[in-house]
């Protein structure tokens, strides 16, 4: 983080507030030294100690991917309804990225136009012109991930 201003901060901007406070919980993550609970069986008696971990989304592999697995399960037992469902991928064109990466405000003006234009495209595709999906949206704004072939997509891709 002390080289960010020098190195990098004149091609890719200010380092946003979040990301040395995110890194340092990353880092404690697991960490016995920085707090655990002490777990014991009542049955046998066996005990363990359980660090406390960071409940860090994205930064952290572990945490993240625990609560992906939790918010999906969520999602299936208690949201959807039991009706075919599709899904849909809309990636920024890489030129794009600078802009939202510097007013991150915007990521909710852009999820609201996808929706918009999503309901638009399935009203017509469906012939339902009053019709309104249900739409679980996410944002991912790790697009440097992405296929070069992809980066500019903006086509649906459906998933049965």
């Amino acid at each position: 983080m002390i080289r960010y201003p020098k190195q990098y901060e004149p091609n890719l901007g200010a380092l946003r507030p979040a990301i040395p406070e995110v890194v340092g919980k990353f880092l404690d993550c697991g960490n016995l030294e920085r707090g655990f609970a002490r777990v014991r069986c009542d049955e046998c008696q066996h005990e363990y100690l359980l660090a406390f971990s960071c409940k860090s989304r994205w930064f952290c592999p572990s945490c993240h991917q625990r609560k992906v697995q939790t918010t999906a399960d969520f999602i299936a037992n208690h949201v959807l309804a039991p009706v075919p469902h599709r899904h849909y991928v809309l990636a920024i064109p890489k030129m794009l990225r600078p802009y939202f990466q510097r007013h991150r405000c915007l990521l909710k003006n852009l999820c609201t136009l996808a929706r918009e234009s999503l309901t638009e495209y399935l009203r017509v595709a469906l012939d339902l012109p009053k019709g309104i999906p249900g739409i679980v949206m996410t944002i991912h704004t790790f697009g440097e991930y992405l296929d070069q072939e992809q980066a500019g997509d903006w086509r649906p891709e459906a998933a049965g």
